[in-house]
């Protein structure tokens, strides 16, 4: 006798959690001049993942220098017409000049402004352009102190978070554009496991419940799951729907496409006859145990498992 609790035992595949999954693709078309990852790397957040000659980013920089130097151009006029309005001030109290000339320098003098308003909504609206293909905030900063405009149309593309690269589309010297994937990268820090459960046992199992999940690569070794979903959908030829667990995966060790086993407890713990597995052998096509009855003989007896 001992206290077991009913269990739901099932096969399944490990996957990523598609929560933690990038398909990365160019911000812009170019020609890729170096591919810095390979397949099974690990990369961190933010880590070049290939670098490629922009021709957007290139004419884009040359537009930010031509608006830094006009916006510096209109702050130019600015200060000089500010400082004439100043100047006229100081002459009307002497009455060195009419208020009409005053006036036709204050006039100057607010046009001025408006350029410099002009020209620095120019540079901000490039910036922003700038920075939806990756450009960072240092990088404009070198740019607007007159970096090198041929710099500017090298691109990269980068890991939106630390994970495991698990494809890659790409090769020096190929040209790539937006609707291309060149990467996946996968946090496996936390696996998706999809089972399959057979019509006859769903309404045993809930969202929210504990999981046990086994493979063969790591006998007797268990790892802790939890079911997050239950499919609304029956597979029509297997009868069955599909369950995931999410299972933590810190170290790595459940990778991708392992076959593992489920085990869900579906009530609670209670007193029950037990025998060891290997002791079950199948006659005939019925499970069947061998009692001792002396020292020399057996006894045959059929059993439901």
């Amino acid at each position: 006798q001992r206290a077991l609790a009913e269990t739901i035992q099932t096969t399944g595949v490990v996957g990523p959690d598609d929560t933690k999954l990038a398909r990365i693709r160019p911000l812009a078309e170019g020609r890729v001049t170096r591919v810095a990852v390979r397949v099974g790397d690990r990369v961190s957040a933010g880590q070049t993942l290939l670098t490629y000659d922009s021709i957007t980013e290139g004419d884009l920089v040359s537009q930010y220098h031509s608006a830094v130097a006009a916006l510096d151009r209109a702050m130019a006029e600015a200060d000089v017409t500010k400082r004439s309005v100043e100047r006229a001030d100081n002459l009307l109290e002497m009455g060195g000049v009419s208020r009409s000339e005053r006036e036709r320098r204050s006039a100057e003098h607010q046009r001025a402004l408006a350029e410099v308003n002009s020209a620095r909504a120019t540079v901000t609206s490039v910036e922003q352009k700038l920075r939806r293909l990756g450009v960072s905030q240092a990088d404009l900063e070198r740019l607007r102190k007159g970096g090198d405009a041929d710099a500017g149309s090298t691109s990269a593309v980068r890991a939106p978070f630390g994970g495991v690269v698990t494809e890659v589309h790409a090769a020096q010297g190929e040209t790539i554009n937006p609707e291309r994937e060149l990467f996946t990268v996968a946090d496996l820090g936390r696996v998706w496991l999809l089972a399959d459960v057979y019509q006859k046992d769903i309404a045993k199992i809930r969202v929210g419940q504990n999981a046990v999940v086994t493979v063969d690569a790591y006998p007797g070794e268990e790892f802790s799951g939890r079911v997050t979903n239950i499919s609304d959908v029956l597979d029509p030829g297997t009868r069955t729907a599909k369950v995931r667990c999410e299972v933590a995966n810190p170290n790595g060790r459940l990778k991708l496409q392992m076959f593992a086993t489920l085990a869900l407890p579906v009530s609670a713990a209670r007193e029950v006859l037990v025998i060891t597995a290997r002791a079950i052998q199948d006659i005939d096509g019925v499970p069947t145990v061998f009692v001792r009855v002396d020292e020399e003989h057996f006894q045959t007896r059929p059993v439901r498992v």
